[in-house]
């Protein structure tokens, strides 16, 4: 028998809004993959200048290129009074696109929030081929469990264009549920709540032989560290007695201040309190000015209260929706960086009556778990089974513009439902979908909604009497339109490309260098080595004829 063929891993992708984190499935167990920097998150922010950079690592020196932040603006509208008002606080510009979608605005170049994310999910997939030494082509990707279709279809949309197939996107809290339930006996109903830098989700889950299943899930899609770190950055502008000049301060400052906000907020997860402190920039300041704040952790808690109370309301509706007391639940999970702060874990024991835990690092929880539902579906993780459910109602609006659900909230995925509708007025020849011309009430169009294992819809209506039938995929009224797409796929494959023979040209002209330095060391003075000295020396390096070159002089030794 010849040797069994190595199965294609599937990643674990967290696309977080403030951290990112990449997981594979290696021995049945989940292992999060290091960045190039050796950390295993990677900063949710991308810097565009000579090249493109993943990462923190130029926010300081050039902050008005960077863009962070993206996912509270993907698969939505400018208009929208959420996006609105987030944009407020944007140092980059947001703008319109022409299908009414919030884009990205920098220098002069325009940018979708799924275009932002492919370059994220790119540096990750970067990380993981590294780790595997070996092409990854497919991944599990997770979204906040309360994110519509719309931006569902873009979170995929991101995938396809950093070269990705994205064979399922799952739930965050139900990803964190999978990766705590790995390799546990034990049954029983477990919260998972996760709080993040942008989101919050709360999911209810019963757990039973390795089946994992949703009962219910709530949450906001704009509630989370990001704005306790705003809250912050206008108290300590205003503890220094700066909050009427906020204005004049520059883009730089006010990123550094936002920073330092953030950091302060870990530090004081541990400490009583943390200094605040930011060299300041602004019309009439010296170069030795600066803003200078002792934050205390009382301090922090009163700003980030009326936050933290936000996540109470989902809470007991998920309870509610899932048909249990809370003394039913056996365990509470917290997920998520933001559950670090003790007010937050406070406010969950609160709701729940019982003490949280952190069941694996959560800031890991969610991509090891993505990389438990890959390993389902390649078979690398036997005996587990996902049953998730759809978090909003998907239904068609009637006559009145009441609005009938055909797929109701909680429902568990996948899901296929058919309701009968007909026309409301004589004569009518059409609705949301053609019909035959005929007098109300006659027609009976049984519509049907399908959504699958990734949340994403797709409807299909038939005439009852002539059993005609017209079926599409949901497709969001905004999001990249197919031309776009590939337009921008093919600049992310020239990009790679180039960047593959950028990689080429700088380890062949260090083999060279390395073979000139062995040759002086050596004294040799081989034949042709001053020549292989000038190439390398050359601005337009020709690394192809610089290691001919080398291999002429290695032959003659």
């Amino acid at each position: 028998m010849g040797a069994e063929v190595a199965k294609p891993a599937i990643m674990g992708i967290d696309l977080g809004t403030t951290n990112s984190c990449v997981s594979i499935v290696k021995d049945r167990f989940p292992k999060i993959i290091r960045n190039h920097n050796g950390k295993k998150t990677t900063p949710s922010t991308v810097t565009f200048g000579d090249k493109i950079v993943v990462g923190n690592e130029l926010v300081e020196s050039d902050p008005a290129t960077t863009v962070f932040g993206t996912k509270r603006l993907i698969g939505r509208k400018f208009d929208d009074p959420e996006i609105q008002k987030y944009m407020q606080k944007l140092p980059y510009s947001t703008v319109p696109h022409a299908n009414g979608d919030a884009w990205i605005k920098v220098s002069d170049r325009l940018f979708s929030p799924s275009q932002i994310a492919a370059f994220i999910l790119s540096e990750l997939k970067r990380s993981a081929e590294a780790f595997l030494n070996a092409p990854v082509a497919k991944s599990v990707i997770t979204v906040p469990a309360h994110f519509n279709d719309s931006q569902r279809q873009a979170t995929k949309d991101a995938g396809r264009l950093a070269g990705l197939d994205v064979v399922r996107v799952i739930n965050e809290p139900t990803a964190a549920a999978l990766a705590y339930g790995l390799d546990r006996a034990e049954n029983g109903i477990v919260a998972v709540f996760d709080l993040g830098g942008g989101t919050f989700d709360i999911s209810i889950l019963e757990i039973k032989d390795g089946i994992f299943e949703v009962k219910s899930t709530n949450g906001n899609t704009h509630l989370g560290g990001e704005d306790i770190d705003m809250e912050i950055v206008d108290y300590v502008l205003e503890k220094a007695g700066l909050g009427h000049r906020a204005d004049s301060l520059s883009a730089d400052v006010l990123k550094r201040i936002r920073r330092a906000a953030e950091a302060a907020k870990i530090e004081l997860s541990l400490a009583d309190k943390a200094r605040v402190r930011v060299p300041l920039e602004h019309p009439g300041s010296t170069a030795s000015s600066a803003l200078h704040v002792i934050l205390t952790r009382q301090e922090l808690e009163d700003l980030a209260e009326k936050i933290v109370r936000k996540t109470i309301e989902p809470c007991r509706k998920a309870i509610k929706d899932a048909k249990i007391g809370v003394k039913d639940i056996q365990h509470v999970i917290l997920v998520g960086g933001m559950t670090r702060m003790p007010l937050v874990q406070r406010v969950v024991e609160d709701i729940f009556k019982r003490r949280p835990i952190f069941g694996v690092d959560p800031e890991e929880a969610v991509a090891k778990g993505a990389a438990v539902q890959g390993g389902i579906l390649s078979g690398d993780v036997n005996n587990m089974l996902l049953l998730d459910v759809a978090s909003l109602s998907l239904g068609i609006e009637t006559v009145g513009g009441i609005f009938s659900p055909i797929i109701k909230r909680n429902t568990t995925l996948p899901a296929k439902e058919t309701q009968v509708f007909t026309t409301s007025e004589d004569g009518q020849t059409e609705v949301d979908i053609n019909i035959y011309q005929a007098p109300r009430n006659v027609p009976k169009i049984e519509v049907t909604f399908e959504s699958d294992a990734n949340g994403i819809c797709r409807i299909t209506a038939r005439d009852a009497i002539t059993r005609k039938m017209q079926s599409l995929e949901l497709l969001p009224s905004g999001g990249l339109t197919k031309s776009e797409i590939d337009r921008m796929i093919k600049d992310a494959e020239e990009k790679r490309n180039s960047d593959q023979k950028a990689v080429y040209a700088l380890e062949a002209r260090n083999r060279v260098r390395a073979f000139i330095e062995e040759c002086d060391a050596a004294g040799a003075g081989a034949e042709g080595v001053d020549e292989l000295r000038l190439m390398v020396a050359r601005d337009a390096f020709d690394p192809e004829a610089a290691e001919k070159k080398m291999e002429e002089i290695k032959s003659r030794a």
